[in-house]
């Protein structure tokens, strides 16, 4: 039989808790919340006893706060039957991952919750300031007032303006919402059920014991989430934790094409599994399916896992998408478009080391735009731009292979980097390329060679070894694109590299 539990809490965040619904899901879990006060001064064993449990009936105690306000709490004491105190170095480790808070709060950020702020002015005056010693004191220690914002308080933001506006600080808010709270509370309240039912049966207590052991990896799992960059090793790294808590026998992720999709609410529950649907910033990114469990007998457990996982996997998503358009906008050229100086390096060393493993061609093509500081000087800069985005255009409809890139390599060059091609493959392209500019026709009156734009190209080749340099290869390309210049230009001239380098 379940015994009678009672889950102490701060009231700055019974917003958060009730918003939780523990006690319908748990029915024997009673949450009862005490006065915050911030620690000043600390709650007493007495005083939990007295005002704030009463006459109420329990078997055990969980206190859930930060370390301001449990100091005072003596685990001994008779007054109250056994209790287990879950202090947090700082209340709001409760509501969201210790390493993203630790990010800000060493930039100095002063960090609080919603509950905090309703209620700013009390402590304000408990701790004995006025507006001016307050905003002395905060200046002096602080940067910023970042609130983690549960989104479960409406009044948050108005709170957030006004406490920031009284202490003339300036503030920001981060999303969190309830997922971590949900894995906090959670794991105390099994941990409670295993330690209660352990005089039952050995065997039930081992595979609660798993179970119990599965939120403590999810929490351990979905920090390292967080720090993932890539949104395919974000998702990989999803699937991977939903098999090692779940053991099931397959777990899929659908990627939702449209970025306007509203987000999803309601679990789909399968035979043997279940769908989640995964979403951020009311967008659904993705329905993760979850099929063949192992102990389907915990259906219900894993689902209570599950939900409060699924916001930090959406945010995990989000975040990976912002860091690759972070990275893409980097690695792009302004004017053109396409890849530019660094994208360019980077992907030659990479194509470099996997022809070296595969012992195939790389070649490289150099163009460069002939006689073009004289088309700029008879039409203009903004003219000129236009006949450079051109040509991009040009170059990036005949680079289509998965390990091919053009790039714009400075001013008026331009560079291909084409994988496992031979010399005579890159000529032809490179001629395909030379003739495809001839054909825009776009004037240019200034060139003494031809009354239209065009090319001068070099191209060099070799198979990659631990004895040459990839930019060695493209020294040769640019060799190249001197004798092609210097024969006349509007031609294409070639250079191998050979072993000797």
């Amino acid at each position: 039989m379940i015994g009678k539990h009672v889950i102490l809490c701060c009231n700055y965040f019974r917003q958060e808790i009730e918003s939780l619904n523990i006690s319908k899901t748990y029915s024997h879990v009673k949450v009862v919340f005490f006065p915050g006060r911030c620690g000043q001064p600390p709650i007493a064993s007495e005083e939990l006893s007295s005002t704030v449990l009463g006459q109420m009936e329990y078997d055990f105690i969980d206190v859930l706060s930060g370390s301001c306000c449990v100091t005072g709490l003596n685990t001994h004491a008779e007054i109250l039957k056994p209790f287990h105190i879950h202090g947090r170095w700082q209340c709001f480790h409760m509501i969201a991952n210790p390493d993203i808070v630790e990010h800000y709060t060493t930039k100095g950020r002063y960090v609080v919750t919603p509950g905090w702020l309703s209620h700013w002015r009390q402590l304000i005056n408990l701790w004995g300031f006025n507006q001016e010693t307050a905003q002395q004191y905060f200046s002096e220690s602080s940067t910023g007032i970042l609130l983690l914002d549960t989104g479960v308080d409406t009044n948050a933001y108005r709170n957030l303006q006004e406490f920031s506006d009284f202490i003339d600080r300036p503030h920001e808010a981060m999303l969190v919402g309830l997922g971590f709270l949900d894995l906090f509370v959670t794991n105390i309240i099994l941990q409670r059920q295993i330690e209660n039912r352990q005089s039952e049966s050995h065997s039930l207590v081992e595979k609660k014991q798993k179970v119990l052991s599965h939120y403590a990896m999810a929490l351990d799992l979905l920090r390292t989430l967080t720090q993932v960059q890539s949104e395919s090793d974000v998702i990989q790294q999803i699937a991977d934790i939903f098999t090692m808590l779940f053991a099931p026998q397959t777990v899929s992720f659908n990627l939702v094409q449209s970025s306007t999709s509203p987000a999803e609410n309601h679990i789909i529950r399968l035979d043997n599994g279940f769908v989640l649907p995964i979403s951020s910033n009311g967008k659904l990114l993705g329905m993760l399916e979850i099929d063949g469990l192992q102990f389907p007998e915990y259906m219900e457990n894993y689902l209570n896992l599950a939900s409060g996982m699924v916001d930090v996997c959406g945010m995990a998503i989000n975040n990976a998408r912002h860091y690759q358009e972070i990275k893409d906008i980097s690695n792009t050229d302004g004017l053109t478009g396409i890849a530019n100086r660094r994208k360019f390096d980077e992907h030659l060393n990479l194509e470099w080391k996997r022809m070296t493993r595969e012992q195939k061609t790389l070649s490289v093509i150099m163009c460069d735009v002939d006689y073009f500081k004289g088309y700029n000087d008879t039409y203009g800069h903004i003219t000129g731009d236009d006949c450079l985005r051109q040509v991009a255009k040009v170059l990036s409809s005949h680079c289509r292979r998965p390990g091919d890139l053009v790039a714009r390599y400075g001013g008026e060059e331009f560079v291909l980097v084409l994988s496992d091609t031979q010399v005579d493959g890159a000529f032809f392209l490179a001629e395909r390329i030379r003739q495809s500019i001839e054909k825009l026709c776009i004037p240019h009156a200034d060139s003494p060679i031809n009354p239209c734009i065009t090319l001068s190209i070099g191209v060099s080749y070799c198979v990659p070894t631990a004895v040459l340099l990839a930019q060695t290869l493209v020294q040769y390309a640019d060799y190249a694109l001197y004798e092609a210049k210097s024969n006349g230009r509007n031609r294409i001239m070639v250079k191998a590299l050979t072993g000797e380098g």
